[in-house]
């Protein structure tokens, strides 16, 4: 198996989907008729007057620059801010406090080791001692030790401690359990960063001067994307299991370890390398930007090929790198989409998802040029939504169909 059948039932799957959200979109047309608008196509009428007006030269822009702005404030929402919720603090209290030493308790009474219920117990111990020396005066060096050895310990040690049995257990087991239980598991990963960002906010105990703007941008980015990074790496492998029917993909903690810093990395680097694109008024900024986010990514891709797989297996040499990268088996025999493949292709995905933003927005702007030719005419979005995604369902039927014609699957 080369795994390109993997791909052509994406593609058919995705149209499909694709030529249904379409029916339902001229279906909602017809019924707008009778119906006034609502949010939705309030919303939609907007995005499409957006386009309509926009000019060509401009539309490639305009799809950048709205992707970059999700991307900031998901990471400035649910990362930097993440504080300012109820999210994080329901997530730190309930595995902290409830999960954790619930299972470190179950642990103990299978016959499992005491660790980290000791760990706990000490943990309540000098929360106990915390709350004492809080009314004190007198004993405030004894509190300021006590909140140090909390924070460390609640903040960086058992998430630590936890995620290594976790994930320890999720490279040994079945692929496609590992996968499930990876998104279980990230909130630890999502804690571990966040505190890297606090501790690096925040050296000495506020200490020390701040780090530079861009500098700070970056690991921000970095850090935001790592909890992501950690679901990504099981879900290639999973991918490449069912494309190629790997019984036994390669896994390790080199592996994993790298992938996640590969990936959080090709985030980071195409985040900046696209705000310095739109930032620039030069015209071909942002096309030399796309250009250097690909070779950005190509070069972490090559290291992780070289570095990640080459000390479980032979040396790869250049050759077999760029057959990896090319989707081809090590000796270019043929294509062959394993885990990877796709493991190795994890540091593209920003800039494949700049790059589809830009490509499905050329496509919007010429159906949005299609549906008002006529001047003066009503804006229908709903119609011009709904042929939008009837030509994605036709294009991904048709690569679908090319990919089963190549008698290679």
């Amino acid at each position: 198996m080369t795994g390109l059948w993997f791909v052509a039932a994406g593609l058919k799957a995705a149209a499909f989907v694709l030529a249904l959200a379409a029916v339902l979109l001229v279906a909602l047309q017809i019924g707008q008729r009778r119906d006034p608008g609502g949010p939705f196509h309030g919303w939609l009428d907007g995005v499409w007057r957006t386009v309509a007006a926009t000019r060509w030269g401009d539309v490639a822009r305009l799809a950048a620059d709205r992707l970059l702005g999700v991307a900031n404030k998901a990471t400035a929402g649910g990362f930097e801010g993440a504080d300012k919720g109820p999210i994080l603090d329901t997530l730190f209290i309930g595995l902290m406090f409830v999960v954790l030493p619930g299972l470190a308790l179950l642990n103990v009474v299978v016959g499992g080791r005491p660790n980290l219920a000791l760990v706990y117990v000490a943990v309540f111990a000098v929360f106990a001692i915390f709350n004492f020396t809080a009314e004190c005066r007198t004993l405030g060096p004894v509190n300021g030790a006590a909140s140090l050895i909390l924070c460390c310990t609640l903040y960086v040690f058992v998430p630590a401690y936890v995620l290594r049995a976790f994930a320890d257990r999720l490279l040994h087991e079945s692929v496609g359990h590992a996968f499930f239980e990876s998104v279980l598991v990230a909130p630890l990963v999502f804690i571990l960063a966040y505190a890297a960002m606090t501790f690096m906010e925040r050296p000495g105990l506020g200490a020390g001067a701040p780090a530079p703007a861009g500098a700070r941008t970056a690991a921000h980015a970095f850090l935001a994307a790592l909890p992501v990074s950690f679901v990504l790496f099981f879900a290639a492998l999973l991918a490449g299991h069912l494309a190629v029917a790997e019984a036994n993909p390669a896994r390790s903690w080199t592996l994993l370890v790298s992938a996640m810093a590969a990936s959080a990395t090709g985030f980071a680097v195409a985040r900046a390398l696209l705000a310095a694109g739109l930032g620039s008024t030069r015209s071909m900024a942002l096309a030399w930007a796309c250009l250097a986010g690909l070779v950005a990514a190509a070069g972490l891709s090559a290291a992780l090929v070289v570095f990640a797989y080459g000390p479980a297996m032979a040396p790869p040499g250049p050759g077999e790198v760029l057959n990896v990268l090319a989707g081809r088996s090590r000796d270019g025999a043929g294509p062959y989409l394993g885990s990877e493949f796709w493991i190795t292709h994890l540091p593209f995905l920003p800039m494949l998802a700049v790059l589809g933003a830009i490509g499905g927005a050329w496509l919007a702007k010429i159906v949005a040029f299609a549906v008002t030719r006529r001047p003066g005419a009503p804006f229908r979005p709903f119609t011009a939504s709904g042929l939008y995604c009837a030509v994605l369902a036709v294009l991904a039927a048709v690569g679908a169909a090319w990919l089963e014609g190549k008698h290679i699957l």
